[in-house]
């Protein structure tokens, strides 16, 4: 991937200068549909209808457990989503085939694409008649990154025993590539890690609110946090482990978005 950024203004947004993009190490890209927002999530005093999120628990993405045939899921889950990311009903056989043959090899656990033109390959071949699809890029700076690749690569396997898989994420840090030029940077979501598993936003937990009050730090109309210093402070008032936060640790994710084709 190209190192060098072209320049632009900063996004209104929320989005920031190039020089804090290039603290950014690549940390996979996404493929999500905004289409509808979850019932009350823009009723809450500090969100809005363009709220904007990585989480699955607010938006599903493609591809994901559903689309990969050895995964355990019955054919009605399999429709339903595939029905929510908008994939018609002649591609989602095909969509099985391609995510379970690529897994590991294009993409990682879960949804995370390995670059940027195989996200937007995959949109093309099976998401280009679904509405509200956006092209996400994962960004970790790099002050944290050391520390999310040492505590979720998976141990040496026992004697015997096959290795545990490395999730998507790990995979492309260990890389230490910059985002792709080109995207805009929309904020930072502060996401939990669990298990090896990044899941949940602070907004599953409703924490905008009190921490708003506590620290002073509000949302932008995506509901993300504008600057990498004041999401860390977030994130660092969560792992203190009272505020009601799902466990796990806490660390703020750079959301750039980018031209779906």
């Amino acid at each position: 991937m190209n190192g060098k950024h072209h320049q632009r203004k900063e996004s209104s947004a929320g989005g920031q200068p190039e020089d804090e993009e290039s603290s950014l190490l690549c940390a996979g890209f996404v493929l999500i549909r905004t289409a509808q927002v979850p019932a009350g999530l823009d009723e809450r005093p500090l969100l809005t209808k363009d709220v904007t999120s990585v989480c699955e628990c607010i938006y599903p993405r493609f591809p994901h457990i559903y689309a990969i045939e050895w995964c355990e899921a019955d054919d009605d889950e399999r429709d339903e989503a595939f029905e929510e990311m908008g994939v018609p009903k002649k591609l989602r056989e095909p969509a099985i085939d391609w995510a379970t043959d690529s897994f590991e090899h294009e993409h990682g656990a879960w949804g995370v694409f390995f670059t940027i033109d195989s996200a937007r390959a995959a949109y093309d071949q099976f998401l280009k008649k679904s509405t509200g699809v956006r092209l996400i890029g994962l960004g970790v700076h790099r002050d944290d990154a050391a520390t999310f690749i040492k505590e979720n690569t998976p141990p040496p396997p026992e004697a015997g025993s096959a290795p545990e898989g490395v999730g998507g994420h790990v995979h492309i840090l260990k890389e230490k590539h910059p985002l792709p030029p080109g995207g805009q940077l929309l904020g930072y979501e502060p996401l939990v890690t669990s298990h090896r598993v990044v899941g949940c936003s602070w907004l599953c937990n409703g924490l905008e609110e009190t921490l708003a009050k506590e620290l002073g730090i509000k949302p932008n109309k995506l509901g993300l946090i504008k600057d990498y210093v004041s999401a860390k402070r977030l994130t660092d008032r969560i792992n203190q482990g009272d505020t009601g936060a799902e466990p796990g640790t806490w660390m703020p994710w750079a959301l750039v978005e980018y031209r779906l084709t």
